[in-house]
């Protein structure tokens, strides 16, 4: 069609249906309305860590949903009396998303998903996510003020190394997430 144009909003991926109408001299197509059912298919970024979501820098805070991502990972998670998992629990029947950071410096952090609205478990690997047992550190129920269900990590990152950070719903669990990753205040 000579002269279309598109100015669709910001879309996840799935099926979703585009509704046009059409413009012609001639009378016949003249404001003819067709419906075109889209299917997108392309991987989401963040699906895997061949694909992650990338933070440049600290302070770094995301949102969004885990509904249109796939479960990738294992984990066995290390509950303990955060009332978590049971110790070397096995999970990963929810959706996951990853981002990778390249610390720059040696520095701590923390990875929260304090504020998101499903219980949530996260993972942090380093140069390489290859399943449970390569997590450098995972956590599943810390102490996150507003949803007790939330996780938070507090770890040592070395310069130079790509890390790799992991959100994950417990037994199945996923919705809306908020991750932060901030750079901890060293007090001397």
């Amino acid at each position: 069609l000579a002269g279309l144009t598109s100015r669709p909003a910001k879309l996840c991926s799935g099926t979703y249906f585009v509704t046009a109408t059409l413009s012609s001299d001639d009378p016949f197509f003249d404001q003819q309305i067709h419906t075109l059912k889209v299917v997108d298919l392309r991987p989401l970024t963040g699906e895997t860590g061949q694909d992650p979501r990338v933070i440049n820098s600290l302070p770094f805070v995301d949102s969004g949903t885990t509904r249109f991502f796939k479960s990738n990972y294992m984990f066995n998670i290390g509950g303990g009396p955060s009332g978590g998992a049971a110790p070397g629990a096995i999970v990963g029947n929810a959706p996951d998303i990853v981002w990778s950071y390249t610390s720059p410096v040696a520095q701590s952090i923390t990875v929260s998903s304090c504020g998101s609205s499903f219980d949530t478990i996260l993972a942090v690997a380093c140069n390489d996510i290859k399943g449970p047992g390569s997590f450098l550190t995972d956590d599943d129920d810390p102490t996150c003020i507003q949803n007790p269900s939330n996780s938070r990590i507090d770890t040592t990152l070395v310069a130079n190394a790509t890390y790799y950070i992991i959100l994950k719903g417990f037994a199945g669990a996923q919705g809306p997430f908020r991750l932060s990753v901030t750079q901890q205040v060293a007090l001397y």
